[in-house]
């Protein structure tokens, strides 16, 4: 049985308890906590919480490229609808092991024309990307690969670009500048060019091989060729040479994107040096009756493209200031055009010349004179009076 002290105490106890009770009641209610809004940018920790991957593996997509982040001085951030985007583009029939370095396991093929991306026996990443039809019909399908899965990734993308805007190139040999050159000047351009103008191509060949020979037909690039003609220029060519060379080179290059095996032509960008002007003199009036009528300076009416100055392809005079007052308001019609000369050796004895045309018993193997390029060129010229 309990005593009266122990009794009192007890009586003290819950007096006090009953004081706390009441001061607890009597304390104002407490502000209820605000909602957390919905965040925009996680932590790559929260990122991979809300994926549902661990740290490390999260990290490894950011670091491959397979989700962006974005970056907030010094701290990533990833944002909430790359992750949404990249648990979607997952979601397909097939399957993917996330970021993984396993081959990934196919429920079922890709539907045709979509690119696909394994890993292979040999531990590379390789990609397929289908971009267009071959030949033969049957679908152009590329390949690349590459050790790491983000190189893979980026190679596939960068050939579904090109694919798109229309600028994948033609699949076959792989050319360089000179063997395209050799090729173009040897293959096509003989079957439709005259003897005079394929002359004029392979020298010009012959200025540029060495300058811009060993670059890839399709790494070729403007400053590619302005290289190569300020070094001519260095070397003491004329400007209308370096001029000459330049428009040569749009020729094969116009035919080698004609087949695909360029998707531009970088002499249509490049700047050649404009070449000099040359004062023509025009002949006086006896000289004009003389070169129509013959006389004592033996000129014929076939080589008055020369003598007159006038394009030597054509035999037309560009302006009319060229021909003398003696020939104003005369019918010119050209007949036959001038060849250049190309000469052998006639020496019985080594002349020690290296160039034929060099040789002072050198010897015409080309005729002088041929027809002229069409019908248009050999019409008549008409020279008014002033």
């Amino acid at each position: 049985m309990a005593t009266a002290h122990e009794i009192s105490q007890l009586a003290a106890t819950l007096a006090k308890l009953a004081e706390a009770i009441a001061a607890q009641e009597a304390r104002p209610a407490a502000e209820p906590p605000r909602p957390v809004p919905k965040r925009v940018l996680l932590t790559v920790e929260e990122a991979a919480e809300y994926l549902g991957v661990g740290r490390t593996l999260m990290y490894q997509l950011i670091r491959e490229g397979e989700i962006a982040t974005v970056q907030i001085h010094r701290l990533p951030r990833v944002p909430r609808e790359e992750i949404d985007a990249y648990a979607g583009s997952h979601s397909r029939g097939t399957e993917r092991r996330l970021g993984g370095s396993m081959p990934r396991k196919k429920q079922g093929r890709n539907s045709n024309g979509e690119s696909s991306l394994y890993l292979g026996s040999d531990k590379r990443w390789h990609g397929r990307v289908t971009v267009g039809v071959k030949d033969n019909g049957q679908p152009d399908r590329r390949h690349v690969s590459a050790k790491e899965r983000a190189e893979v990734v980026r190679k596939v993308r960068e050939l579904e670009r090109k694919r798109d805007a229309g600028t994948v190139q033609k699949a076959g040999t792989s050319w360089t500048v000179a063997q395209w050159l050799d090729h173009w000047l040897n293959d096509i351009a003989v079957m439709t060019t005259t003897e005079n103008g394929w002359d004029a191509y392979h020298y010009a060949v012959k200025h540029l091989v060495p300058g811009v020979g060993a670059h890839r037909l399709t790494k070729l690039a403007p400053h590619h060729l302005e290289s190569r003609y300020r070094k001519m220029l260095a070397n003491g060519a004329r400007k209308g040479t370096v001029h000459q060379v330049h428009r040569t080179i749009r020729a094969p290059l116009n035919d080698a994107a004609a087949r695909d095996f360029l998707t531009k032509n970088p002499a249509k960008v490049a700047k050649a040096p404009t070449p000099d002007d040359e004062e023509i003199e025009p002949f006086s009036e006896r000289r004009d009756s003389s070169a129509v009528h013959g006389g004592e300076e033996g000129a014929q009416l076939d080589s008055m493209d020369h003598r007159y100055r006038t394009r030597p392809s054509s035999g037309r005079s560009t302006r009319p200031s060229v021909v003398g007052p003696g020939l104003r308001g005369t019918d010119l019609k050209v007949r036959r055009s001038q060849l250049r000369p190309k000469c052998r050796h006639g020496c019985e004895q080594p002349c020690g010349r290296k160039y034929a045309g060099h040789c002072p018993q050198r010897i015409n193997i080309r005729p002088e004179t041929k027809d002229t390029k069409s019908k248009a060129v050999s019409g008549s010229s008409v020279y008014p009076r002033r």
